[in-house]
């Protein structure tokens, strides 16, 4: 099993990222960003539909049903577990972290979201951003995880184990060498997180730089290239040394934290202005 660490690939990953999505941002929404999206869907499409096929597929859909039902089921007690009694860290180091991740990227976000449903009907916003993108999330849990479990399970052979003792990222790699055609799937798998790391950080790119320009109109929708260049290295600096400084994901959890609390009072200020002004008649 190929194990790779080190300083210098942590620099290569990050500065090729970073070239990736300043010029994704620069070429604009409607080139960069729609193009490398599309591009994603597909290849994470052909992943899963792989994934399903080989990696057991009546246990994906009876597990996938059973995880449902458990979430259903769990969902008011595991939200507000803190661990309090216990002592169980299993709400900080995860329910905690991505409530608090949530709540950072939340405001950026929602600022993008809002420049590209120009044109667009509410219910196709609230369809295509909220709904099915769940359902995408909920399918990809599902059959990853189902196919994970099953080989656990059914195929004592299959290294998960031993790659879960190694740590939990080695994981999704092992199941994909369980998988035929892994010397195909495994890159693939590496491109698309590739992708999704460049999307997730240009349309951030091209917030910010919204955010910070005067004379954005319908017409011109679009900063200047030299401020999206700026907020990209801007970006990149601060992964350094959130990576280098704050012990990799210790520092990225920290971080976190920090934006998330004044972003999570920021958000509901901003739902209270909505309701308020979703309340309001207006004359047409």
């Amino acid at each position: 099993m190929l194990t790779i660490t080190g300083t210098g690939l942590w620099g290569f990953t990050i500065l090729l990222i970073v070239v990736l999505f300043i010029a994704s941002s620069v070429s604009g929404i409607l080139r960069g960003v729609r193009i490398l999206s599309n591009i994603n869907l597909f290849f994470y499409l052909g992943m899963l539909g792989m994934v399903l096929l080989f990696g057991g597929t009546v246990f994906i859909l009876s597990f996938g049903m059973e995880g449902i039902g458990a979430f259903v089921q769990n969902f008011v007690p595991r939200a507000l577990f803190t661990g309090a009694i216990s002592g169980d860290s299993w709400a900080q180091d995860w329910p905690m972290f991505y409530f608090g991740n949530w709540m950072a990227w939340a405001p950026i976000t929602a600022v993008f979201l809002g420049r590209i449903a120009y044109g667009r009907t509410v219910r196709e916003f609230i369809f295509m951003n909220l709904l099915a993108t769940s359902l995408f999330s909920i399918i990809w849990f599902m059959i990853i995880s189902g196919a994970t479990i099953n080989m656990y399970l059914n195929h004592p052979g299959s290294g998960i184990l031993e790659a879960f003792q190694l740590g939990y990222e080695n994981v999704i790699y092992q199941l994909l060498q369980n998988i035929p055609m892994s010397t195909v799937m495994i890159p693939l798998y590496l491109l698309v997180v590739l992708i999704s790391f460049v999307t997730a950080s240009d349309s951030t790119t091209i917030a910010i730089a919204g955010v910070c320009s005067k004379g954005i109109t319908l017409d011109s929708p679009d900063s200047s290239k030299a401020l999206k260049v700026v907020w990209g290295i801007i970006i990149a600096g601060l992964t350094w040394v959130m990576l280098f400084a704050g012990e990799g994901i210790t520092g990225v959890k920290m971080l976190s934290n920090i934006g998330g609390l004044p972003a999570m009072f920021f958000s509901i200020a901003v739902i209270v202005g909505a309701i308020k002004v979703g309340t309001q008649g207006y004359s047409k």
